[in-house]
């Protein structure tokens, strides 16, 4: 399953992100950061659509600072 990472040690708080993928993304306006929103609580409970990941594309390759990518992560199976 992947994950999307924000990475707060390189991000310059430009808020791109946010403006371009509202869905994953929002302004934290207390910490003067973008953040990600909470997608656990996302009552799809298939996962990203083929939209939702265009859109967090879009956001990867518009960050000037390349703070935001998408960790893939294999299941473990004993």
């Amino acid at each position: 399953m992947p994950k999307i990472i924000l990475d707060y040690k390189i991000c310059i708080f430009c808020g791109l992100c946010a403006n371009i993928c509202p869905a994953f993304f929002k302004w934290n306006a207390n910490k003067a950061r973008p953040q990600l929103n909470n997608v656990k609580k996302n009552k799809n409970k298939e996962g990203a659509q083929a939209s939702d990941l265009f859109c967090i594309k879009a956001a990867i390759d518009a960050c000037p600072v390349s703070a935001i990518y998408i960790k893939n992560l294999e299941s473990k199976k004993d």
